[in-house]
C-alpha cells in the first residue's frame, strides 16, 4: 500500500475514534489549572474486572473563614467520560423532588435547615425539572446505551477513588486543613 492511503487510514481512524474530543476536554481542563490523569484504571466492584475511565481532573480551591483569612483548600475532583454519540438520544425530564434535594444537602454539607444560604445551594436553585430517563436509537438494553456505560463507569470510578489520596501535588509547607469533595 503507498504512503499516501496508509496515512489516509491513520487520519480516519483518528477522526473517527473520539479521541479528538478527549483530548480537547484534557487541554481545555489543563488550560483551567487542574491536574489531570489520563484514563486512569479501577477495579469495577459488581464484575471485579479493570476497567478505564477517560480523566480525572482535581483542582484545590482556597477556603477561607468570614474574616478571609485562609483555612486550607477544598478539593473537587471530576471523573469525566468522553464519549463519542453517534445516534440521536432523547432525554425525559420531569419535576425536581426538592424536599429529597434539599436533605441529600443536608445530608451531605455542613448546610443547616434554618440557614438562608442553604436555599441558594447549586442543588437547589435553579433547573425545576431534571433529567430522568434517557434512550438512543438503537433500541439496545440498558446496559448498552452510550449515557447509562458514561454513567456507570464515571460512578464507579468515582467509589473505588473515594479514598485514594488527591493526585495534586501538595503546595509546600502543606496546609493541615484540607477538605476534599
Amino acid at each position: 500500500m503507498p504512503k499516501d492511503k496508509d496515512l489516509d487510514k491513520v487520519k480516519e481512524i483518528i477522526e473517527n475514534s473520539g479521541n479528538t474530543f478527549h483530548c480537547n476536554v484534557l487541554k481545555y481542563l489543563q488550560e483551567k489549572d487542574w491536574t489531570v490523569l489520563i484514563s486512569p484504571y479501577y477495579n469495577d466492584n459488581v464484575s471485579n474486572k479493570p476497567r478505564e475511565i477517560d480523566l480525572i481532573a482535581e483542582k484545590a480551591f482556597d477556603a477561607k473563614n468570614a474574616h478571609g483569612r485562609f483555612m486550607g483548600t477544598v478539593n473537587v475532583k471530576l471523573f469525566i467520560e468522553c464519549k463519542y454519540i453517534p445516534q440521536k438520544t432523547v432525554f425525559w425530564f420531569h419535576d425536581k423532588d426538592m424536599q429529597k434535594a434539599e436533605d441529600l444537602v443536608l445530608q451531605t454539607t455542613p448546610a443547616r435547615r434554618d440557614n438562608m444560604y442553604t436555599k441558594q445551594f447549586h442543588y437547589l436553585e435553579g433547573a425545576e425539572s431534571v433529567a430522568k430517563l434517557f434512550a438512543d436509537g438503537k433500541k439496545q438494553n440498558v446496559e448498552k446505551e452510550i449515557f447509562y456505560k458514561a454513567l456507570n463507569q464515571s460512578l464507579n470510578a468515582m467509589v473505588y477513588y473515594r479514598n485514594k489520596e488527591s493526585i495534586i501535588t501538595p503546595p509546600w509547607p502543606r496546609s493541615q486543613h484540607y477538605l476534599y469533595c
